[in-house]
């Protein structure tokens, strides 16, 4: 019996240590790039757009490659609540996306870059056009984003082989909107 418990807790220390290990080499990268999203306006009337600004800033001491656009669903992924704790929908379609070289920027030590963009459903009479999160419900809603670049290292060594890109993923801080 002692020799079955003393494996058990030798398991589940080096599944701790593991764990130690992975969250350090996610917290050194978060640490050279901030991300953050900001609603507009934290109250909404019903019916109204949605605005967020995403912003991504550089705290390493280096150019690292980012993504300007903040294209939903695609390089920012939001996880939105709702009062009830259930998960808000996508509405629409995501579009399948080409990746261009001005989709990207060499963001240098200290800089940021920021874009403001519609969060909620846009074209929802028309679901082959309709993109957002469902937003239409009265009530408050917590939003965390995060930022990642989802394409392979060898992307981005082949687009810029001299700066880094920062593929993340890196999350924000939730932020909390009312629609009434």
């Amino acid at each position: 019996m002692k020799i079955l418990f003393g494996i058990v807790i030798a398991v589940l220390a080096s599944s701790l240590a593991g764990f130690a290990q992975e969250n350090t080499a996610k917290s050194g990268e978060e640490s050279k790039l901030a991300f953050v999203v900001e609603p507009v306006k934290t109250i909404y009337a019903k019916g109204e757009k949605v605005e967020f600004t995403f912003r991504l800033s550089n705290h390493s001491r280096d150019k690292v490659l980012v993504a300007k656009t903040f294209q939903l669903a695609h390089f920012v992924t939001l996880d939105v609540v709702n009062a009830e704790g259930k998960h808000v929908e996508w509405c629409g379609r995501i579009a399948g996306q080409t990746d261009l070289p001005q989709s990207f920027i060499a963001l240098p030590p200290g800089e940021s870059v920021s874009k403001k963009l519609i969060v909620s459903c846009v074209n929802k009479d028309d679901r082959s056009r309709a993109w957002g999160y469902s937003l239409e419900a009265p009530g408050k809603y917590v939003v965390t984003g995060t930022y990642r670049l989802p394409q392979p290292e060898a992307f981005f060594k082949k687009l810029s082989p001299n700066v880094p890109a920062m593929r993340g993923p890196v999350s924000a801080q939730p932020v909390t909107v009312e629609i009434r």
